[in-house]
């Protein structure tokens, strides 16, 4: 995706690899900027991740999909 849909997965949704091939996955995406939603997903070699996120009323929501089996951390 290049440097920035790197950047859009990772910062905007919150979906980073936090070991080598996606063995662990990090989840901490960053609202702001006047962005209030977003909606990623990546097919990584250890399969799909979905990141969805809004800011509604002052509350954050937010939704996860990882493959199965695959660690994560929020």
């Amino acid at each position: 995706y290049g440097a920035v849909g790197e950047w859009i997965f990772e910062t905007i949704g919150g979906s980073q690899p936090a070991a080598a091939g996606y063995r662990d996955i990090r989840i901490a995406p960053e609202p702001g900027a006047g962005v209030s939603w977003s909606r990623t997903e990546q097919h990584t070699p250890r399969g799909k991740i979905r990141c969805e996120w809004k800011v509604q009323d002052d509350l954050f929501h937010l939704t996860v999909e990882i493959p199965p089996g695959n660690p994560a951390q929020l």
